[in-house]
């Protein structure tokens, strides 16, 4: 290789010995000793011969500085200019600290102490491993957050709707996050929808939140919920058998497989953030002649329940029948073939009487969809019961 020699005696001051190898050292000192080589490949080592084949630039035994600073304490600096930008690991003239800094204008931005705590805008107190002054920005966060504070750890900051009769779609609530597999996500401003595309006709469905592409997505399923037990997402309501969905809603699609959500039908339920739905149906002059409770009406109202969750169903009217005979009238759920809410009323002669509220309450079937219908019929006696001019109210939470 190639050799350029720089001594402190006169005759040998500046020398220079050349080969055809293509590297070129440069040596030093009293007894010139390689100070930086240069290899073939233009790769540089400064105290020692480069031999990384990725670095471009190797050196050992001290500091890189590339500063008007004049500190001779082990580190490294890379500096424009004083106060402009600069990046700063060397030992102050003091020696009194090593710690990473990184600034940008005339500001320090970053800084990194001796103990590996961040501070970001400040210098870092030491008792956390991250101080941030100012905000922070991210899609998501992972772990269980059990030590966190200040930052909202519900599962589900967000519900879920019928935007139209082919369009659910997830809405922010009280926030805008979920979590999905132990990660908590955010939900955008504008929500995110499901279509009905592909979906069978009057069939359940479970709705489930993933994440595809980073983003979070609505999913729906046949398949039942659990509740998950992993670490970092104990208790979220998950698919069975699979974590990375989260339940936020059931559906009950129609005859069209579509999405029906009004007081009659509800057939939407979000699982977080649950409202008070308002039922109401009615019917009029329906009658029997069977002793038995036999139904009259078409249905009434259809609703989904959550299990953990029932239902409220009042019905108001006018009961009448011929002949001398008790009146007996009930709910019937249809999905059981359970009555509820059956009540009776004793009549010496024929008549009718109005009742504002003729029979009902809290019921808890079991989860999914159920249609309810009024049955009457003749406890004794014989002739004929009516029942006219009725309403059917209530509420659902979902």
């Amino acid at each position: 290789m190639s050799t350029i020699k720089s001594s402190t005696t006169t005759t040998t001051a500046y020398s220079v010995e050349a080969d055809t190898t293509g590297a070129l050292v440069i040596q030093t000192g009293a007894t010139p000793t390689t100070a930086v080589t240069i290899d073939s490949s233009g790769r540089v080592g400064i105290g020692v011969t480069p031999s990384i084949a990725t670095a471009k630039l190797t050196t050992v035994g001290g500091p890189i500085q590339l500063s008007p600073g004049t500190t001779s304490q082990d580190g490294i600096r890379i500096t424009r200019a004083t106060g402009i930008a600069q990046i700063n690991g060397i030992n102050n003239d003091n020696n009194a600290y090593n710690a990473i800094t990184f600034a940008t204008g005339a500001n320090e931005a970053m800084r990194i102490d001796t103990s590996g705590n961040v501070g970001i805008g400040n210098t870092p107190s030491g008792t956390y491993k991250l101080e941030v002054t100012g905000g922070i920005s991210g899609t998501s966060f992972t772990g269980s957050g059990s030590g966190i504070t200040g930052l909202s750890q519900e599962v589900g900051q967000c519900r879920l709707v019928a935007t139209s009769s082919t369009v659910l779609t997830l809405i922010p609530i009280n926030g805008q996050f979920i979590k999905i597999a132990g990660v908590i996500y955010a939900i955008p401003s504008a929500g995110v929808t499901l279509s009905n595309s592909g979906l069978s006709a009057s069939t359940r469905y479970y709705i489930y939140a993933t994440i595809s592409g980073g983003n979070v997505t609505l999913s729906a399923s046949a398949t039942a919920y659990a509740t998950d037990t992993t670490a970092g997402n104990v208790g979220v309501r998950i698919k069975s058998g699979d974590n990375a969905f989260t339940l936020v809603g059931m559906i009950y699609t129609s005859a069209s497989s579509q999405f029906v959500d009004t007081a009659t039908n509800r057939q939407v339920l979000s699982y977080f953030n649950r409202l008070d739905r308002y039922l109401f149906g009615t019917a009029s002059n329906y009658s029997t002649t069977n002793a038995a409770l036999t139904v009259v009406t078409p249905i009434m109202i259809s609703s989904l329940n959550w299990a953990d969750d029932g239902i409220s169903v009042w019905l108001a009217g006018q009961g009448g029948m011929t002949g001398a005979f008790a009146l007996q009238a009930a709910i019937f759920d249809n999905n059981t073939a359970n009555t509820y809410g059956v009540k009776q009323y004793i009549y010496t002669t024929g008549g009718s009487t109005n009742y504002p509220n003729l029979l009902g309450g809290w019921h808890q079937p079991s989860e999914g969809f159920h249609s309810y219908y009024i049955a009457i019929g003749a406890s004794s006696g014989s002739g004929t019961t009516s029942i006219n001019n009725c309403t059917a109210t209530g509420y659902v939470r979902g």
